[in-house]
């Protein structure tokens, strides 16, 4: 898990937020990622800590979400997508990242 998060964390260092991105106040996307998908923040303790990605993700449900947090508490979706599979290999999350 730690290793998959890692690698969401450098796809999104490559995304840029484009003007098209769903975008709310950050408490609000917490809701509606909880409420609407079941999704709850993947574990990041793994020596790399960054406060504006984060990767929402539901073992039930297999949907992921990949959110980056600007200064004004802003949550934007950066990337999202199906099939999250928690014990998967990094280098397979990765390319369904790439390809999504």
């Amino acid at each position: 898990m730690k290793i998959k998060a890692l690698a969401a964390f450098v796809v999104a260092s490559l995304l840029p937020i484009s003007a098209a991105a769903a975008c709310m106040p950050r408490a609000e996307m917490a809701s509606a990622l909880i409420d609407w998908y079941g999704e709850e923040p993947v574990d990041m303790a793994m020596g790399v800590e960054t406060d504006d990605t984060q990767l929402w993700a539901s073992d039930r449900t297999g949907t992921w979400t990949l959110v980056r947090y600007t200064e004004d508490s802003v949550a934007c979706v950066v990337a999202q997508g199906f099939n999250f599979e928690p014990d998967a290999p990094s280098a397979a999350l990765v390319a369904a990242l790439e390809t999504q």
